[in-house]
């Protein structure tokens, strides 16, 4: 794999990556300030600027020019998801679309690391990056069940809560 070559993977990645942190911050603002999950997205959020971070100081290698900003395709998701939003408010549905983003990532990473001409600290990067985002995933359903569980109990008790009020 050349120079170019090695700059345009990098540069894909890249753009990933600012899509992912950008997502993760958009979905921080779309629930409860200040709680637990508005805690965990911006900590992804900042993890993915790492991401950027790190693949743009392997492109200086490559005397690559890194690309600046989300994709097009990322502000549009962006923007379908606020309207989503704006009809659902579930924090389950935003757990949903994480997932959905982390394994469009996974894939993607995947694709990369099938390339047998992957310079080595390519291939390094690509694969921690890769292994993080799939932690992620686990810990973003970790905490979609935490969300049903509390809304679950939260329904127990507001069913309870009438059925009490009448026996006094």
């Amino acid at each position: 794999m050349n120079n170019h070559e090695t700059v345009k993977l990098l540069n894909d990645l890249l753009t990933k990556a600012y899509d992912a942190e950008q997502g993760y911050a958009n979905a921080a603002e779309r629930v409860t300030p200040g709680s637990h999950l508005c805690r965990f997205f911006y900590g992804l959020s900042r993890q993915r600027e790492s991401f950027v971070e790190e693949i743009k100081s392997l492109m200086a290698h490559y005397d690559g020019k890194p690309h600046e900003g989300a994709s097009l395709l990322s502000k549009v998701h962006c923007i379908w998801f606020l309207l989503k939003d704006l009809v659902t408010g579930d924090e389950t549905e935003i757990l949903e679309e994480c997932i959905r983003g982390e394994a469009a990532a996974i894939r993607e990473y995947d694709a990369v690391l099938t390339l047998d001409d992957l310079p080595h600290n390519v291939r390094t990067l690509v694969s921690r990056q890769r292994n993080i985002i799939a932690s992620c995933i686990h810990e973003i359903h970790n905490e979609e069940d935490a969300v049903s569980e509390i809304r679950s109990n939260k329904l127990e008790s507001a069913q309870q809560s009438p059925s009490q009020n009448t026996a006094v």
